[in-house]
């Protein structure tokens, strides 16, 4: 109402504007609350219908997930046991880590392929 007299008193397009989105914002929150008052009133019929059956009844079903697990001795049969071959060589010789060895091999190549050019 306020912004509807300003609107008149200064027929700025700003006020209605403003008329415009505080009339949304009062729908939405408006809409807002009737979807709570349902959403109460489920849970509000859902007491009612548990408090009638009585305390000793379940109406849901609960159900339990049971696991056979078998022979706790035997093995999978689709697991497959690989053999090692041979054994891993150390292709960084002596001294630091191999990332740095790695990175060190790379800088090498780099340099020699700009001398190339």
């Amino acid at each position: 109402m306020v912004l509807l007299l300003l609107l008149l008193a200064t027929y700025s397009v700003h006020f209605a504007i403003l008329s415009f989105l505080s009339a949304g914002l009062w729908w939405a929150i408006n809409w807002f609350v009737a979807e709570l008052n349902t959403a109460q009133a489920v849970e509000d019929e859902k007491k009612r219908r548990l408090e009638e059956i009585g305390p000793g009844e379940d109406t849901e079903t609960e159900a339990e997930t049971v696991i056979d697990t078998g022979d706790p001795t035997s093995s999978s049969k689709e697991v497959e046991v690989i053999e090692r071959k041979g054994e891993l060589k150390d292709r960084g010789g002596s001294g630091g880590s191999k990332s740095e060895i790695s990175t060190e091999d790379e800088w090498e190549r780099v340099s020699e392929n700009e001398k190339d050019k």
